[in-house]
């Protein structure tokens, strides 16, 4: 059994351009990750953009919320079939529907114009009245090292979380921190180990002190992982997971995937949330 208990499809894996499914990354004003905002703002109620969240009880498929001003998407360059990733949908009495790949020419993100449309480009991402442009992302996940491959092995962990720099927007006339007003998008700090030190790498992340987060990632199993995510104040967390039909290769994995819930186990359910 893999480190991290489970393996992923195949199919995520390819040639083309490193693998068929890439992670992306980006900052958000965290007021537009869990409110309706003005058309084109509103980031809490889709299927592209995804937040960070776990069960609020291990067989619960309904996440409790939490709010960083963060957010992931994915996409595709292959044809993953019946293997398309799966969120949980806390709108739909949490159940479990299809992640939409941002470069999907039905994603409100793609725009025509090229054979994979300018999903990529940070200005065509608007956040706030203002109409603030991405400042950061999306970035690949993957692409956490020059020239090394990287996850280099089963159970390696990446973990991140908001700083304090602004790095885009600004708070608007009037408008109070965490408002409708406050368009401001902070740096990412990303926190990456071994699988042999995770222990210690979640023993030092601040936001990570609370009572019994000491020990939570003593093991990946869904407990362990709900109770990192619960109890972290809503830290991103991705771990190394190897192909299925190649053990030597991996994939960054969001660590909310759902390990007992509709899909009968399938790591390729994420436990997460948009407004969050």
């Amino acid at each position: 059994m893999p480190a991290s208990g489970t393996t992923l499809p195949t199919e995520y894996f390819g040639e083309e351009e490193g693998n068929n499914l890439r992670l992306w990354i980006a900052s958000l004003p965290p007021y537009y990750c869990q409110n309706n905002g003005l058309p084109g703002d509103d980031f809490s109620n889709d299927d592209v953009w995804v937040g960070v969240s776990m069960a609020n009880t291990i067989s619960s498929n309904v996440p409790v919320q939490f709010t960083t001003g963060v957010k992931f998407a994915y996409t595709t360059h292959g044809d993953i079939g019946a293997n398309t990733p799966k969120i949980t949908d806390p709108l739909a009495g949490g159940s479990i529907v299809g992640w939409t790949a941002l470069n999907d020419p039905l994603s409100p993100y793609y725009q025509s114009g090229t054979a994979d449309g300018n999903w990529g480009l940070q200005n065509n991402y608007n956040v706030g009245t203002n109409q603030y442009d991405f400042a950061f992302g999306p970035y690949e996940l993957d692409k956490t090292t020059d020239g090394t491959p990287y996850p280099a092995a089963d159970g390696d962990i990446i973990v991140v979380t908001t700083g304090s720099n602004v790095i885009g927007g600004a708070l608007g006339d009037g408008g109070t921190p965490y408002s409708a007003q406050d368009q401001r998008m902070f740096n990412l700090i990303f926190y990456s180990t071994g699988s042999s030190n995770v222990g210690e790498l979640v023993e030092k992340i601040p936001e990570n002190n609370s009572p019994g987060i000491l020990t939570a990632l003593a093991s990946y199993n869904e407990t362990s992982r709900y109770n990192f995510v619960a109890n972290s104040g809503g830290l991103f967390a991705f771990v190394a997971i190897p192909n299925d039909g190649n053990p030597s290769e991996f994939m960054w994995w969001p660590i909310s995937w759902n390990g007992s819930g509709a899909m009968g186990g399938l790591s390729t359910s994420l436990l997460s949330r948009n407004d969050s």
